[in-house]
């Protein structure tokens, strides 16, 4: 699949996040998500997975 991005598409992020900025929201940025099946066949998961799946520190502290 292949995204084409117009200027008008461009316009409407640039509004967006102007006015999430104005309201005091903080962009954030996060990783693109698959299904493990795509790691396990591209070879990934076998070379990476001590790396790629890190456990959040919040989510194991009780």
């Amino acid at each position: 699949m292949t995204l084409y991005w117009t200027s008008t598409d461009l316009t409407w992020q640039k509004l967006a996040k102007e006015l999430a900025s104005a309201d005091g929201c903080l962009g954030v940025l996060s990783p693109v998500l698959g299904k493990r099946a795509l790691y396990e066949r591209s070879g990934h998961l076998s070379k990476f997975s001590q790396d790629m799946f890190l456990p959040c520190e919040w989510a194991t502290t009780s």
